[in-house]
């Protein structure tokens, strides 16, 4: 995984928690009943900690896919605008009113083929 990145889970631990909680629960982590509902309690926490996680990965990943998107549109559209033969007409038109102004640095107006 690319550093910064978070994984849903990567960051709990299943025997530290239930070492925490058997230090900070001594009474209850005697009971089979007690402790089946604690780990209930976290699994619960747990999963909706990652369906959190899971929400903000599926957002990243429709804004990356709208910005793909946009993106392939513009260059497309760069593409079209490039083969078409205005495009050169233009380029070429350009090209010759500056070569133009070298040629005849006194202002003269150039008539241009269009």
């Amino acid at each position: 995984m690319a550093a910064g990145v978070a994984v849903p889970g990567d960051k709990r631990n299943a025997e530290k928690a239930w070492q925490v909680w058997r230090y900070y629960n001594g009474v209850q982590a005697e009971d089979p009943h007690a402790t089946g509902l604690a780990l209930y309690e976290r699994g619960y926490r747990d999963c909706l900690a990652d369906m959190v996680d899971f929400a903000g990965l599926q957002t990243a990943i429709h804004r990356l896919a709208d910005l793909l998107e946009a993106n392939h549109v513009e260059r497309d559209a760069v593409r079209d605008i490039a083969d078409s033969e205005l495009a050169s007409t233009w380029a070429m038109s350009n090209a010759l009113a500056e070569e133009h102004a070298i040629a005849h640095p006194d202002g003269e107006v150039e008539e241009l083929p269009f």
